[in-house]
């Protein structure tokens, strides 16, 4: 079954990978800072789209690696405690992530990626539909002084997905979020 031709195959194809990876290109990184009461409150909700607009231009819809994340260990800790809580009561109206608990002194929330970044930072950060998995954090946050912090990468041309989720992997594992899974859905 495996053999010695099976396995130039495979360091064939790890090899091309690589060559994906080195490849890609990427615009720069841009940020922005919300408060976890404004989170609560909805009100920087509709700040994303022309923030993100303005940060994106004419690749508003590319391919972007984000991650989301809190100013310090304290508020992970507070966040992490009243996601717990909020996923063992909550309604079937929405899905979680899965808790990382082993991630515990994490200051990342989440990594993801998304080619609709506007839909997806507002799932995670307000909430998402029915079947999604995300956040939800505006139906949970507890009152903490805080700040989370949305990170975004986008990435320039069109990488296969396989390219994609190889960094976003990558990233996942340096980074250990508290929420959320590492590979492809």
């Amino acid at each position: 079954m495996i053999n010695g031709e099976i396995q130039r195959l495979a360091r064939t194809k790890l090899f091309e990978r690589y060559k994906a990876i080195h490849r890609m290109q990427y615009n720069a990184s841009f940020q922005r800072v919300f408060t976890i009461r404004d989170i609560r409150l909805g009100t920087p909700e509709v700040q994303v789209r022309p923030w993100l607009e303005q940060s994106l231009g004419v690749n508003i819809n590319a391919p972007v690696i984000y991650a989301l994340a809190v100013n310090e260990i304290g508020v992970a800790t507070a966040l992490r405690q009243a996601f717990v809580a909020a996923r063992a009561v909550r309604p079937q109206q929405y899905k979680m992530p899965r808790d990382n608990a082993e991630h515990q002194n994490s200051t990342t929330l989440y990594v993801g990626r998304s080619n609709d970044i506007r839909k997806r930072l507002k799932q995670h950060l307000w909430q998402a539909p029915v079947g999604t998995y995300a956040i939800n954090m505006r139906r949970w946050a507890p009152n903490v002084a805080g700040f989370v912090t949305v990170s975004v990468q986008p990435i320039l041309g069109q990488p296969s997905s396989q390219t994609v989720q190889d960094i976003e992997d990558t990233l996942w594992s340096d980074l250990r979020p508290l929420f959320g899974k590492s590979g492809s859905r």
